[in-house]
């Protein structure tokens, strides 16, 4: 068909080849036709020598990676009725003056904080107090000097008091992309902590960060962003927009980055790192305890709670004689179950009662506390991290705010003759 320089198709005709072999538009977006896929091997065999030499745990590696973020940008999509034919919205602020790094282990256990860069040397909404680590370059992009610094002073001292808390060996290895910000390999003064770059054309591929980490937290953010609308005052969108400032773009994407769970963060290691072992006598105790099946492990310390409570029972009973067979029988029937209660966790009816009779707090009511609680929290000068758990709070409110509300029917407006 394609040589035929007979045919001679019109317009109706393409549409309806394209119906019928199910042929769709899609916007290009992404690498994934630049890429190397022909460097990865010799890439991972490269990461498992270093990996068996250095002798190094899941905890001990780590990946990061750079992100811009239009930080005061709505998202261009809504939900609309079939008859209607455009959306009115504002004009879009693109002011891109936030490049956020994001980095965390392979386990996904160690979260570092994560770090901004703008264009501001010293914003004026902090204040003088930083929810998050805040650079400044002329535009607001990643530079080898704010990568040095972020990695002296910021990457080893964290990665340091982690492995400090949990008794693991004080090493590090950081893996990155080869991007030229991040300049030539760096290593600490003592030489435990490294660096390790990825091979060129591969980060889509590959890039631990580029997987899913990095667009869940624009995504958190887009959504926290809406909620801040929603529960603003603010008379327009308009409005909105030139009373948030930097310090709220911060405290939102530090929120976002959290809620980023460790199954997500282990589940980006997928293409870059599976686990090679000789054989199964070479095998970690900890590997062979993260591969255990859950239900396991619950089935487990189930039967260890059991066996506990059986304990504590015959000490609050000594006078109790039973055999060898009637222990093992009771502990076999299915129907019974052991629970190890003390005097103090016993409930009497009257507080049972009382415990039954307490009001019933509605959503905006909740919204409205929640508010004059970030208020009173911020004119006290509490931590940062508890303003944001009580953010978390004040947006799942919201969330129920508007889950519970109803397409008003149009015989609400309408009064009923008799």
């Amino acid at each position: 068909m394609y040589n035929n320089e007979s045919l001679k198709a019109s317009d109706g005709w393409f549409q309806k080849f394209k119906k019928r072999f199910s042929v769709r538009n899609l916007k290009i977006c992404g690498e994934s036709l630049s890429a190397r896929p022909d460097l990865v091997p010799a890439f991972q065999n490269k990461l498992y020598n270093v990996i068996e030499a250095e002798n190094l745990l899941d905890d001990q590696i780590y990946d990061a990676d750079e992100s811009g973020l239009f930080w005061k940008m709505f998202p261009d999509k809504t939900l609309v009725h079939f008859k209607e034919k455009s959306a009115p919205g504002t004009k879009m602020s693109k002011e891109r003056i936030i490049t956020f790094l994001c980095c965390a282990n392979k386990t996904g256990s160690h979260k570092l904080q994560i770090a901004v860069v703008g264009k501001s040397k010293n914003p004026r909404s902090f204040k003088k107090q930083r929810v998050i680590e805040y650079y400044s370059s002329k535009n607001a992009w990643m530079t080898t000097y704010i990568f040095t610094e972020w990695f002296f002073k910021s990457f080893i001292p964290q990665v340091k008091n982690y492995h400090t808390e949990n008794s693991l060996p004080k090493k590090g290895l950081l893996i990155l992309d080869n991007a030229t910000c991040h300049g030539e390999p760096l290593t600490s003064e003592c030489g435990q902590n490294k660096t390790m770059f990825l091979p060129p054309n591969c980060t889509s591929i590959i890039q631990p960060m580029d997987q899913n980490a990095i667009r869940l937290t624009k995504l958190y953010y887009k959504k926290d962003l809406l909620c801040e609308l929603v529960n603003s005052e603010s008379d327009s969108t308009d409005i909105f927009l030139k009373q948030f400032s930097m310090y709220d773009a911060c405290e939102l994407l530090k929120r976002s980055w959290n809620r980023v769970s460790d199954s997500t963060l282990k589940s980006c290691w997928k293409n870059i790192h599976t686990q090679r072992w000789a054989s199964e006598d070479n095998i970690p105790l900890s590997v062979l305890q993260q591969e255990l099946p859950e239900s396991d492990l619950s089935a487990r310390f189930e039967e260890i709670e059991e066996f506990r409570a059986i304990t504590n029972l015959f000490r609050r009973n000594t006078d109790v004689e039973l055999s060898e067979d009637e222990v093992l029988a009771w502990i076999n029937d299915s129907g019974s179950s052991v629970v190890a209660c003390s005097s103090s966790e016993l409930v009497t009816e009257d507080e049972e009662a009382e415990s039954n009779m307490i009001k019933r707090v509605k959503n905006h009511e909740a919204v409205q506390a929640l508010n004059t609680s970030i208020d009173w929290a911020k004119q006290r000068g509490i931590d940062t991290d508890q303003i944001l758990v009580l953010k978390e709070m004040r947006n799942k409110a919201l969330e129920a705010c508007v889950l519970k509300q109803k397409q008003t029917c149009i015989t609400n407006f309408v009064k009923k003759t008799s």
